[in-house]
């Protein structure tokens, strides 16, 4: 179903105004639409184009209803029949995800001032949202930077729960892994248990990779200065054989906050889900304070 822009619609209870196509192409079976409701606000309408979708929007819907009160989660408006297909409605957060104009494949020294303060943000709000939803024994399971959204006024929200588990539910193991791979775990794309830990691992490779350049993670190999894009193929290989974090590639830090920070990354992307730390609470737990020093460009 493609909709028009500037049509009104009724979907439930909502009188709703197409506003823009937020994606030119089908994803994994979803239209998704920015519309304005007749109060003027915002709502992102998500619609399932195939009956697999429909399931996992039943899905996404059961597990913001269980997140409603933490903070940083986009909320549900529900989920309605709309003709012979399913949509559901989520807030409108105003910002773009956090990737947008910060990860480079290589991260220079003036990039610092915008990320940053993101990468904070990650470790302090992320962290916060994901303990939550992790003592719920929920796990995200598509931990990237592009489901992170950071506002204007510095308000971290994470988005895209439509592939989330509940534990003890599992992936399939008969079908492919959901997730971008460049950030995915290692047991992701071998098919093996994930739980809190497969998030602590993507929430590091995610710090690391906007801090210090997507370079750092197997999306690219780097022979000296030559930095070649890989396939997802290429990167599911990689993965599957723990190259995971090209360390060798991670600056020395530029004061005591980062070198903390560094430590607790390290420890966040081990390849080994043992050797990760066991709870985001245990992350959390090992934050330098204060951690919003600003470290200052090499000169």
């Amino acid at each position: 179903m493609i909709l028009s822009q500037n049509q009104a619609y009724q979907i439930g209870p909502h009188q709703l105004t197409v506003v823009e196509n937020l994606l030119r192409v089908d994803h994994r079976g979803h239209a998704v639409y920015r519309m304005r409701q007749a109060n003027g606000q915002m709502v992102v309408c998500k619609i399932a184009t195939s009956p697999e979708a429909a399931k996992q929007m039943e899905h996404e819907q059961a597990v913001l209803t269980s997140l409603a009160d933490v903070p940083g989660v986009v909320r549900s408006l529900g989920v309605y029949p709309f003709g012979e297909q399913l949509a559901l409605l989520v807030e409108y957060v105003n910002a773009p995800h956090v990737a947008r104009g910060r990860l480079h494949v290589t991260a220079l020294s003036e990039h610092r001032a915008q990320t940053w303060p993101v990468v904070v943000a990650l470790m302090t709000e992320g962290t916060r949202i994901l303990e939550q939803a992790h003592m719920r024994s929920i796990i995200h399971a598509d931990i990237k930077l592009q489901n992170f959204l950071y506002t204007a006024d510095e308000k971290l929200y994470l988005a895209d729960w439509d592939h989330s588990l509940v534990l003890p539910a599992q992936p399939d193991a008969h079908t492919p892994a959901e997730g971008t791979p460049q950030f995915m775990a290692p047991e992701q794309v071998r098919h093996e248990r994930v739980d809190a830990r497969t998030d602590i691992y993507s929430l590091g490779v995610s710090c690391l990779a906007l801090l210090y350049g997507a370079r750092v993670t197997p999306r690219y190999l780097v022979v000296g200065e030559t930095v070649t894009e890989r396939t997802t193929a290429e990167i599911v290989k990689a993965l599957r054989v723990n190259e995971t974090i090209k360390t060798d590639l991670i600056p020395p830090p530029q004061n005591d906050v980062e070198a903390a920070l560094q430590t607790i990354w390290r420890s966040m992307i081990a390849a080994n889900p043992a050797e990760r730390p066991s709870a985001m609470t245990a992350v959390r737990a090992a934050l330098p304070m204060p951690i919003d020093i600003l470290p200052k460009p090499v000169v």
